[in-house]
């Protein structure tokens, strides 16, 4: 190799080893990959107000034996109807627990609902109290997987025609499973749909509901939530053929107002 050719090698492995040192311009290499967003911190928010404006329907069965002594035999056997919906109204409280893991609620309902029909003439009355306890841990960036349980306390009473009023006041526990999605939308706003079903014939036949919620950050530890709920119960009260069946549902716009910590 003549001393020109030497020449021009040790220039090119110079020139190399000088570009390869050199800092990259980040606008002119390959984009940089963006930096995950670091974890959300644990959040409670009491929700002391929330109002419901649910629809109610109702449809009942008697049974087939009498309730009251002295009335003959057959009196509202199998007797039953449908009430027409009819706008209710709801009080209810919860709190909710959110951390990048896991995920806690608790919720509280008092509902005074009625419906009625007039042919035949059917009227449907329930005092529905329940509260309920769920806890599930994520297993996506926005879903978890939740399990809990739910009290409901009823106080019903359903007139048909001229039968006696009929009365009962079941108590009962159900077994729940679902799925809740929450997202942030901006910054002051987040989107969060639940959905759980049970009762497997533990307590009631069946109990399921569903909730979709926006809430919006009017101030630092103030929330206003706007939504829509949906609730289903089918309960089978009684052994025998003086079992009493009833199903109702209820579904309406939510609005109230939490607290955030």
């Amino acid at each position: 190799m003549t001393r020109v050719q030497a020449a021009v090698v040790l220039a090119v492995v110079l020139n190399t080893a000088v570009a390869s040192a050199a800092p990259v311009d980040p606008q002119s290499g390959s984009p940089a990959l963006p930096a995950q967003s670091a974890p959300k911190r644990t959040e409670v928010v009491v929700y002391p107000i929330l109002g419901w404006l649910p629809f109610f329907g109702a449809h009942s069965i008697l049974p087939s034996l009498p309730e009251l002594p002295g009335q003959p035999p057959g009196t509202g056997g199998g007797a039953s109807a449908d009430t027409n919906s009819s706008l209710n109204g709801a009080a209810m409280a919860g709190v909710s627990v959110v951390s990048p893991s896991w995920l806690f609620q608790f919720e509280f309902l008092w509902a005074g609902l009625s419906g009625e029909v007039e042919r035949p003439h059917l009227k449907t009355t329930t005092d529905l109290v329940f509260g309920g306890l769920y806890g599930g841990r994520r297993i996506g960036h926005d879903l978890a997987v939740i399990g809990g349980v739910r009290r409901i306390e009823l106080d019903m009473s359903v007139e048909i025609d001229t039968l006696p009023t009929f009365r009962r006041k079941p108590g009962i526990w159900d077994p729940l499973v679902g799925l809740d999605w929450r997202r942030d939308l901006g910054r002051r706003w987040t989107a969060s749909l639940s959905a759980v079903g049970g009762g497997f014939g533990v307590g009631a036949d069946v109990d399921a509901s569903a909730h979709v919620r926006f809430d919006w950050k009017m101030a630092k530890h103030v929330r206003m939530v706007l939504g829509y709920g949906v609730l289903y119960l089918k309960l089978s009260n009684g052994p025998g053929d003086r079992k009493f069946t009833t199903s109702q549902t209820l579904n309406g716009p939510e609005f109230g107002l939490g607290i955030a910590f």
